[in-house]
């Protein structure tokens, strides 16, 4: 059994690794041209919407690539 303090710490890690699978996802797959602007950038408004997490997340992720 574990304790509160491990158990929060699983549902972070848990929580964490879905949004990295979400950003990643959107970033590589079929329709990552839609997520791109005219002058190659990555549009971090689009993918925090679409994926549901916070601008900074994004960030964290997208630095990865």
């Amino acid at each position: 059994m574990a304790t509160r303090k491990e158990h929060m710490i699983n549902i972070n890690k848990r929580k964490a690794e879905l949004t990295k699978r979400k950003i990643t996802n959107m970033v590589t797959g079929i329709f990552a041209s839609e997520y791109k602007r005219k002058n190659g950038q990555w549009n971090i408004t689009k993918i925090s919407k679409e994926a549901g997490v916070a601008r900074n997340s994004v960030y964290i992720y997208l630095k990865e690539f």
